[in-house]
């Protein structure tokens, strides 16, 4: 009876150890599928990282520039040129740019301050675009854009009086539809030269009034007129 007891104690220690070593095997593969599934993460993480700075790496850098001419030769500089460029890599077709100018207007006084935004036509009217895809992509201007643009401040100024304040400033929001080696049509914006959002882009537009006016014909006068009106 008593070797019974010691072959009966022997017997579930064999089922306890099989039965913890299965345990153990099978802990220890749940373990190596995990770390085999985290491995395999990490690489498709790096993969996707490398892929993503290889289009950085490759995609098109745009410039704009702007530069004052004294087209009359009067020793007065009166026209504004846009320059936009690609200065890396190649597209792989020709880049669609769209300008739109805007006058940012602000009326400060005592007792409130009025801000509305002008969309102004024809200031680049006269555009050269080319078929090129890396550098030079569009040069736009109109002879005397900037001084229209300086005389409006220029009246506005002088409409500031008996502590009423108006002011003045031009700003160009930018749009470039393109395509890149990897054929990904892609847009960017820009305000005057510096990246912008998709948001701010449409806000902006959104927040302007809904006439266009000529940049050679606009006034003071329908500066306050269209202050009034946004106002009341």
């Amino acid at each position: 009876m008593y070797n019974t007891k010691i072959k009966s104690c022997f017997h579930k220690l064999g089922v306890f150890i099989k039965e913890s070593y299965q345990i153990i095997l099978g802990i220890g593969t749940l373990i190596t599928s995990i770390a085999t599934i985290y491995l395999m993460c990490i690489q498709n993480n790096i993969q996707s990282e490398a892929n993503r700075m290889q289009i950085i790496e490759n995609s098109p850098l745009f410039s704009i520039e702007y530069e004052l001419l004294d087209m009359n030769a009067d020793s007065i500089y009166d026209t504004e040129i846009i320059e936009i460029s690609n200065i890396k890599n190649h597209l792989s077709q020709s880049a669609s740019i769209d300008i739109k100018v805007f006058y940012k207007v602000e009326k400060i006084n005592s007792t409130e301050r009025r801000n509305i935004i002008i969309p102004i036509n024809a200031f680049y009217c006269v555009q050269y675009h080319t078929t090129s895809l890396n550098g030079k992509l569009l040069t736009g201007y109109l002879i005397g854009n900037w001084e229209y643009y300086v005389d409006l401040r220029r009246a506005a100024m002088l409409e500031s009086k008996e502590r009423t304040f108006y002011d003045i400033t031009k700003c160009n929001l930018i749009k470039i539809d393109y395509v890149d080696i990897y054929n990904n049509e892609k847009t960017i914006y820009f305000q005057d030269k510096n990246p912008i959002s998709e948001q701010f882009y449409n806000e902006f537009i959104h927040n302007a009034i809904n006439t266009y006016y000529d940049v050679e014909k606009i006034s003071m006068d329908d500066v306050i007129l269209i202050l009034e009106k946004e106002y009341y």
